[in-house]
């Protein structure tokens, strides 16, 4: 039997290169969407208060430019904060922290005309 530590969100043991998590229950909750088109979700985090907040990118249909999108949540109830989005190629938001006392800080990526440059958003 082969033991490594590995970082995972719950214990877990590693057999022969298998990994056995435990089980926990899941549950699908109905989030906000921005547009009818694609929205995706990459990074979440949860404030002391309890709330949660998801960060990642939509698309907008009239540009077809990925935009940042954050979703607030709430006992189960989410919805749209309003977050930025600058330049005007594709940007997006792939990960979150909470900040003891409130606020939030979310990383990624944006593009303008084939440059790339880092994208750091403060909310609050």
């Amino acid at each position: 039997m082969i033991r490594r530590r590995i970082a995972l969100f719950a214990p877990a043991t590693v057999v022969a290169a298998r990994v056995i998590m435990p089980r926990f229950p899941t549950a699908t909750v109905s989030s906000a969407n921005n547009g009818a088109g694609e929205n995706d979700l990459f990074g979440a985090a949860t404030a002391a208060d309890g709330s949660t907040d998801a960060v990642g990118g939509y698309i907008d249909s009239s540009s077809g430019n990925h935009l940042t999108l954050i979703e607030h949540g709430v006992n189960d109830q989410w919805s749209i904060d309003p977050s930025p989005s600058p330049g005007t190629g594709d940007t997006g938001l792939s990960s979150v922290t909470a900040i003891p006392g409130g606020g939030l800080w979310a990383v990624d990526v944006t593009s303008g005309s084939g440059n790339f440059s880092t994208l750091i958003a403060h909310h609050c």
